[in-house]
């Protein structure tokens, strides 16, 4: 099962926030070496057709995973490329929560209040997508 969460950046800082988690997951995937050895597997005098077949369906469940990380890094930083051209229109139930985090205020309060809002926001997010996971 794969989980969707997100996390608040100011826009300059998400590029090397999705390169960390790009890199974080080539190496816990070991793309490189895995495809490597099929190619040897498959170049081998006596090819060992199941494991073979076993391990190339394995890298590819995980180069689908990759793919959807890369799918949503692309989604971000086209994101960003908005937000600093000024193209961005936040969608309305976002709007309001903008405003609030672009116009710091003194009040201890609102900011426990804005921070609270992200908060939920962010809950109401994750269980619609553990609703979506259990369809």
């Amino acid at each position: 099962m794969r989980i969707m969460y997100s996390f608040t950046s100011d826009p300059e800082d998400v590029p090397e926030k999705m390169a960390y988690h790009v890199e974080s997951f080539k190496k816990k995937l070991n793309l490189e070496k895995r495809l490597s050895h099929i190619v040897s597997l498959l170049s081998a005098k006596e090819v060992k057709l199941l494991g073979s077949v076993e391990q190339i369906d394995a890298f590819r469940k995980d180069l689908a995973k990759f793919d959807l990380l890369l799918q949503e890094v692309t989604d971000a930083l086209i994101v960003c490329q908005k937000v600093e051209s000024g193209d961005y229109q936040a969608g309305p139930e976002y709007k309001e929560e903008l405003e609030k985090t672009q116009e710091p205020k003194t009040n201890d309060t609102a900011v426990e209040n804005a921070q609270l809002n992200a908060s939920l926001t962010g809950l109401k997010n994750f269980t619609e997508s553990l609703k979506e996971f259990k369809k």
